[in-house]
């Protein structure tokens, strides 16, 4: 209960913390004059988790229904499934299943950064919209997902990892450890979801997700989170990576375009409101 109470004050700071912060732009703006692009960025991405924390008071039945099976989903894993998990993977660790780990868990992390920046080249030098998509969603989701959202969490649930040996049911909400959720997965799949929902390819989406659940099994195979931390994660990534998918594919609203101007050439970001 504390946790939710806390969750929810959180939710409404952040949400009249980011209406002050439009109207301080919109003012500004009135008075010197259109904003630069960064600034237009900026107003976009506060848009952005603006629009993500007051998502569920535009929740239908059938929304309230999907939050309703993945708590149950997460709560059963704590309850019932996190220590069987944890001793399964720490019972049958090999030279080859930690190769396995140690080859995917950098995807929720560097090689995540490297593969935005890799979108955002392409899509800007090559002129690529979808690539440039998935670079624009894939950051500003990142930005909420895991800069926010999961690190929130984390400090309010305060759960000890599993390499402590405290157990799955260890929480000491705001001063314990910062195993739930998972950081690198819900990068992961923020990142597979934000391709997945701009190429709309089997097998892409496939992939994405396919290595997305590699990296979960990588942290819990390192036996730094349990079976819930990244299966929350795995949430948390994908409704944040769709919900900013879809503002962006609605509004266009942020955009990498490539300039060249008195011989100079680069990429600038553009924002249409």
């Amino acid at each position: 209960m504390k946790a939710c109470a806390a969750g929810f004050l959180l939710a409404v700071t952040i949400q009249l913390c980011c209406a002050s912060a439009v109207a301080q732009a919109q003012a500004q703006e009135e008075e010197t004059g259109p904003p630069c692009d960064f600034c237009k960025l900026g107003k976009t991405i506060t848009g952005d988790v603006r629009e993500v924390f007051t998502e569920p008071t535009r929740w239908q039945a059938p929304d309230w229904g999907s939050v309703a099976w993945k708590s149950v989903v997460v709560a059963g894993s704590i309850a019932l499934l996190d220590q069987r998990a944890r001793d399964y993977l720490q019972r049958h660790r090999s030279e080859g299943s930690q190769r396995v780990a140690d080859a995917f868990e950098p995807f929720g992390a560097e090689y995540a950064l490297g593969t935005l920046a890799g979108f955002a080249l392409v899509g800007a030098l090559a002129d690529k919209p979808t690539a440039r998509a998935v670079a624009v969603d894939g950051t500003v989701s990142s930005l909420i997902a895991s800069g926010l959202i999961v690190t929130t969490l984390k400090k309010i649930t305060g759960r000890s990892r599993p390499n402590t040996g405290n157990g799955p049911h260890d929480f000491n909400p705001f001063n314990g450890g910062e195993s739930f959720p998972s950081g690198h997965t819900a990068e992961a799949f923020t990142l597979a979801t934000s391709i997945a929902e701009s190429y709309h390819r089997p097998w892409i989406s496939g992939l994405s997700y396919g290595i997305a659940g590699l990296v979960g099994y990588a942290r819990m195979e390192h036996d730094a989170h349990w079976l819930s931390d990244v299966t929350a994660s795995a949430f948390i990534g994908i409704g944040v990576a769709r919900h900013v998918s879809k503002a962006d594919h609605e509004g266009h609203r942020i955009a990498i375009v490539p300039f060249d101007e008195h011989g100079v050439r680069g990429v600038r970001i553009a924002a249409e409101f």
